[in-house]
């Protein structure tokens, strides 16, 4: 794994980081609680967050980065852009898988939380996401769709891949892909599970809860991981976000009583 490239490293980096900057009003607004038990300025405390979030994301892109490459994966429409190319070809590729794999996750999180989870969960996480006001809402999308991808899919998927496809390869020497898929499950898995911090802020840690945490987030990993694989990261990002845009602000708009999922609440920093 020695192909590494500073200025996509820079790129994907200032791009998270303008996601978790984003995602900062939404995080306070479900847990109010921080700010209370914090015993400096909120100004402070937002700070610090930026600081930790930036060295996060930092360690996350390196690392991605040399992970992907190393697997067959990669972010080719930047890649390309960035060596002076034209991705217009490769963005028209995926556009249309990417938004309606971001549908059809949306559609199969808010047919399963209304009918199997919302009724059996406790009324602190029923009421959590009406906390946030619709402009904090719409910039945590941000953090979804950017940062979030890049450590589940761009870091972690691709750890996950590089490191099965050490004993299960392909006759191309590149893991086989049952090494891809256990990337894909192994991610989708763990972004659920990174969720449950956050809740456990809101409420207590039922089975229920636990399940819902798990299959809903792990419903949305699945459909981007398998974009990531097969067209790249931007795509996983704009079904990423497209996800987040139709849960967190479309569907609020249109429906102002509902009791709509969150593909969040936003992962601890």
């Amino acid at each position: 794994m020695t192909d590494f490239s500073w200025v996509l490293f820079l790129v994907l980096l200032i791009a998270g980081v303008i996601g978790t900057i984003a995602v900062i009003p939404y995080q306070f607004a479900l847990n109010p609680q921080i700010l209370e038990k914090v015993t400096f300025s909120r100004t402070r405390l937002m700070a610090l967050t930026l600081v930790q979030g930036t060295i996060m994301t930092a360690v996350v892109v390196g690392v991605g980065l040399l992970a992907s490459r190393a697997v067959g994966l990669g972010a080719p429409v930047l890649e390309t852009v960035l060596a002076g190319g034209d991705a217009s070809a490769l963005v028209a590729e995926f556009v249309l898988p990417a938004l309606l794999g971001g549908a059809i996750a949306y559609g199969l999180i808010v047919v399963l939380d209304r009918l199997v989870f919302m009724p059996r969960m406790p009324q602190p996480l029923r009421a959590a996401g009406k906390r946030a006001a619709l402009w904090k809402r719409a910039l945590a999308c941000l953090y979804g769709g950017i940062t979030e991808e890049l450590m589940m899919r761009w870091f972690l998927m691709s750890v996950i891949v590089w490191a099965v496809g050490l004993v299960w390869q392909g006759a191309d020497g590149l893991p086989a892909d049952g090494a891809y898929w256990v990337g894909i499950l192994g991610a989708a898995l763990l972004f659920g599970a990174g969720h449950l911090p956050a809740t456990a802020n809101i409420t207590r840690l039922t089975p229920w809860v636990i399940a819902r945490a798990l299959l809903l987030n792990g419903i949305g990993g699945l459909i981007f991981g398998l974009l990531y694989w097969r067209f790249g990261l931007e795509a996983a990002m704009l079904a990423h976000f497209t996800t987040d845009v139709l849960l967190h602000v479309l569907t609020p708009i249109f429906a102002q009583r509902t009791d709509a999922p969150t593909l969040t609440p936003a992962q601890s920093q």
